[in-house]
Parts: structure tokens; C-alpha cells; sequence
């Protein structure tokens, strides 16, 4: 289970300085990444409710499958993914695993076409402190689909170990001291918007 929230990159606010996160920072890693999207010519894989994607992260690249919701600007996604070169690669490496839910293999057989592609440059830390440790990132690039494109500029939070609680625990009163809201649209709803 994926459990992360965002925020719309905002002019003059750098989360990697406020004084509730920056004490508690390991260092800083910058990683190149392009990421795309794709699903069959019916949209099965929206249908039943996931996103396909094969995203490169700086020399690696990984195939995954991703679904689920929002609530209260906080996405909780399952998050299924393999190490792979190739869509088919990752997509046949996906549909080996146990726990890939039942609902989501009929459109994984395929064909695919790519929907959508996003290139950005991810700046990220760990923050760690009495147990919770949570990567804070900044993502900044663009998005393209259907011929057009939109600005990716985003804040993220996701909890990577550590309970659910001090994670909301954290993100509320680094909310409460800046005055955001948790930005509730992924990357790829706003790729699919373009598409619209």
C-alpha cells in the first residue's frame, strides 16, 4: 500500500528548509525520470481502476501497476511493481505475482498503446524521526498527452515506514504552519485531462 500526500509546487516554499522537516533530513538526491503511461485501445486498464506504468529512474527502470483513492488529500494506492527493461517485460513479471489483484489481469493481457509521458527531475530526502521515516520529494517537468502538455512543479510526502498516524500526525501541522492542502489530483489524472 501506497500512502502519500502532495502539494502544488508553490512560489517561495521550500518544504526541504522548514524548520519541521529539515532537522530530521538525510541528504539530498537528485534523479532524472520519464515515465509512461499506457493502457489497451478499450481503456481496460482504467476500467477496472488502475494506471500502467514503465518509468526510468535515472538508470533503473521499473514497471507498475497502481490504483486506488484519495481521502482527505491523502492518496492510499495499491502499488504493485517489478524491475524491468520493457513493458512486456514488466507486464509478464506483474502478472506472475500473487498479489496482484484478480480484478486488474484480463486487461493486462494487452495490446498496449502509450497514453501518456512525463519527463521530470525528482529531488528527494528521507526524513527520519522516532520511527517514521517519510521521502520528501520535489518534482519538477512536464507532462504530455493527446498533443499538449502541462507543467509538473509538486510537492510529495510518502510514508515509507512508520505508522499511518504519525504520518498524518506530521503532514497536518507542516499544513496547519504553511497553510496547504493536500493537492488531490496524480500526475496521471492530469495526464488524463489533457486527453479529455
Amino acid at each position: 500500500m501506497e500512502i502519500e500526500v502532495k502539494y502544488k509546487g508553490e512560489e517561495g516554499i521550500d518544504l526541504f528548509a522548514h524548520p519541521l522537516l529539515a532537522p530530521f533530513l538525510g541528504p539530498l538526491g537528485e534523479t532524472p525520470m520519464s515515465a509512461f503511461y499506457y493502457d489497451t485501445p478499450e481503456s481496460g486498464c482504467a476500467q477496472a481502476g488502475f494506471a500502467l506504468r514503465l518509468r526510468r529512474e535515472g538508470p533503473e527502470s521499473v514497471c507498475t501497476v497502481k490504483g486506488g483513492g484519495m481521502q482527505d488529500g491523502v492518496a492510499r494506492r495499491v502499488e504493485i511493481e517489478e524491475k524491468a527493461d520493457t513493458l512486456e517485460q514488466g507486464v509478464q513479471a506483474l502478472l506472475n505475482r500473487p498479489d496482484l489483484p484478480e480484478s486488474w489481469r484480463e486487461a493486462l493481457s494487452g495490446p498496449f498503446q502509450e497514453k501518456a509521458r512525463m519527463e521530470f527531475c525528482r529531488l528527494s530526502a528521507l526524513f527520519s524521526r522516532e520511527g517514521l521515516t517519510v521521502e520528501l520529494c520535489r518534482d519538477q517537468g512536464c507532462i504530455r498527452a493527446g498533443g499538449k502538455e502541462a507543467p509538473i512543479d509538486e510537492w510529495e510526502l510518502e510514508l515509507k515506514k512508520g505508522s499511518e498516524e504519525d504520518f498524518d500526525a506530521l503532514r497536518r501541522e507542516l499544513e496547519k504552519s504553511l497553510g496547504l492542502k493536500g493537492w488531490e489530483k496524480s500526475k496521471f489524472a492530469r495526464a488524463m485531462e489533457l486527453l479529455a
